[in-house]
């Protein structure tokens, strides 16, 4: 396009100076003066671009184009996923917060309220660990920014406050800034968050951007601030249930499942069971806006007294299809809160997703036994879930299934195939009707 203005402005010249009694003589000679006109106008613009295109790389200037996209809030940090694709060049792009110095007691709270985090912080300047900086290659490149600012009043409101920031052009001698947010309080002080783009420094190589290596206990907290803000999620999985029981032969049973959900408090939750004899067991649990219903089987849907009761009535029935993924997205996980004893193991791939293995235990309950967490190292979504438990005599009594033993270990393993954070749904898409031979 630059080619073009310019070919665009040698003519406009030419009709203006003193090759206007040339153009004349042109336009006398050729009655479809006008046709002919814009036929060479088109082809000068045609040929401008060609040699354009085949112009060395260093005629130009480096552009990056930037999509920032909020990633949440966690206490006083503002986390934004940056987007960027870089034009021609390699680009140092550089994350700058600025604002009032702290006293000790306020930057020493700021501190001690960061959460575990997956990629890199930007703290207030002149402290230190200030301006990270990243050399981004031609191409397209994701980096994570965690923005600390005084108090949590103050990520809310930056939250408020992104803005779009247009391309940046990186030119010898200049960096180019654009602003992502910008707070003013009635005090006067001022806190501005910027993205500068310059020419890459001679000697530096241009590295991806890579996410820094995570312990745990960073990762389960990473794994709830990403179902805490998704605005809806859609799922489809399958869990598979085995128990090894002492002296008898493993009971095993699975079933085949879909979950949405959706804000304030909308969801779906339906599930399918594998024939125990002849009985095939269903059932669901939803909420469009209009009371919590739970369904099972041949029965009439029964409305409940809340969001709990639906989705925990069906918690066993539904081997945790109810409870597991909801309990992640409506804020309350207490099979992910009460591990302890965190550690990782090697990394797997679960249908085609590159994941991180967390396993924990859970604290002073034994007999949960161990949970394993399949989390994609790309959106912080699980992928599979494991736990093993212990059967104790405490727990069966009053059970009348008699295929449960003391000492038996059960197995609860899901497997998530489908996961999907950008959906748009309504209201409508978490209606459920039982089929009518059910």
């Amino acid at each position: 396009w630059q080619s073009a203005l310019l070919v665009a402005s040698y003519w406009w010249l030419a009709r203006v100076l003193s090759l206007a009694e040339v153009r004349a003589q042109f336009v006398n000679t050729h009655p479809k003066s006008g046709a002919v006109e814009w036929a060479v106008l088109l082809a000068a613009l045609f040929v401008a671009y060609s040699a354009s295109r085949m112009a060395p790389p260093n005629a130009a200037s480096a552009v990056t184009h930037f999509g920032c996209g909020l990633v949440g809030v966690s206490n006083n940090v503002v986390i934004v996923d940056v987007n960027t694709e870089t034009w021609l060049k390699s680009v140092e792009l550089r994350a700058e917060l600025t604002g009032p110095k702290l006293s000790g007691t306020t930057e020493a709270e700021a501190k001690a309220s960061v959460p575990a985090f997956s990629g890199t912080f930007v703290h207030l300047t002149p402290h230190t660990s200030n301006a990270p900086s990243r050399i981004l290659p031609t191409g397209r490149q994701t980096w994570r920014l965690g923005f600390v600012l005084p108090s949590a009043a103050l990520a809310q409101e930056a939250k408020r406050n992104l803005r779009h920031i247009r391309p940046l052009r990186a030119e010898p001698g200049r960096t180019s800034t654009g602003t992502l947010f910008e707070i003013r309080q009635p005090d006067g002080a001022e806190y501005r968050a910027s993205l500068q783009v310059s020419p890459a420094r001679p000697g530096v190589l241009p590295l991806p951007v890579e996410t820094q290596k995570l312990e745990p206990a960073a990762w389960l907290t990473n794994l709830r601030l990403q179902y805490a803000n998704a605005t809806n999620l859609v799922v489809e999985g399958r869990t598979a249930t085995t128990m090894d029981r002492p002296g008898q032969p493993p009971f095993e049973q699975s079933n085949q499942f879909e979950v949405k959900l959706g804000r304030p408090s909308l969801y779906l939750v339906h599930w399918t069971s594998s024939p125990i004899g002849t009985h095939v067991h269903e059932g669901a649990a939803w909420s469009e806006g209009e009371g919590d219903w739970f369904w099972m089987n041949a029965q009439a849907p029964v409305r409940q007294e809340s969001r709990g009761r639906a989705l925990g009535g069906g918690g066993g029935v539904s081997q945790n299809a109810s409870t597991w993924l909801p309990q992640l997205f409506f804020g309350d996980a207490p099979w992910v809160s009460i591990l302890r004893e965190l550690r990782l193991e090697p990394d797997e791939v679960v249908a085609g997703e590159p994941c991180a293995v967390i396993v924990g235990r859970a604290d002073g309950k034994s007999t949960l036994g161990s949970t394993r967490l399949w989390v994609s190292k790309r959106d912080f979504l699980l992928r599979k879930a494991e736990r093993v438990a212990t059967v104790t005599s405490d727990q069966l009594a009053g059970v009348p299934n008699r295929t449960m033993t003391a000492g038996a270990t059960l197995r609860t393993v899901q497997t998530y195939q489908i996961v999907t954070a950008s959906q748009t749904l309504t209201p409508a898409d978490f209606k459920f009707t039982p089929p009518a031979d059910k």
